[in-house]
């Protein structure tokens, strides 16, 4: 590879891997204002790699959700119970459609997605 060529190959690598600045939406669910965060492409595949759908969805909330306009996550993993009794409606719909909004997933993805949990919802913890 030629020198101008490695140059230019640099600034791009230099460009991408210096890309820090993940997307966000705040939005509201059951009653507070949390902000939701583009994820990484490993949490990504991360998620997908999860057997279970419910445990899937409550890392998606613990690792996503954030205090608006800090570093501090809403949800940690011992969480996850709690998160699991939640209830299922328009608020994690809301929270739903603001990932898939950050991820990039199109419409038809979306309503697919959400036809998916809505035919195997959360199971509550009472």
């Amino acid at each position: 590879m030629n020198d101008e060529l490695q140059a230019t190959r640099n600034d791009i690598r230099k460009s991408i891997f210096a890309a820090k600045n993940r997307l966000s939406e705040t939005v509201e669910f059951l009653g507070a204002q949390i902000e939701i965060r583009q994820p990484t492409l490993g949490d990504a595949l991360d998620y997908q790699q999860e057997e279970d759908r419910k445990i899937g969805m409550a890392k998606i909330l613990i690792s996503y959700c954030y205090l608006p306009d800090t570093d501090v996550r809403v949800f940690e993993e011992a969480d996850t119970d709690m998160i699991l009794g939640l209830p299922f409606g328009a608020d994690m719909v809301r929270v739903n459609r603001a990932i898939n909004k950050l991820t990039g997933l199109d419409e038809d993805a979306e309503d697919a997605a959400l036809k998916e949990l809505a035919e195997a919802p959360l199971e509550s913890k009472s």
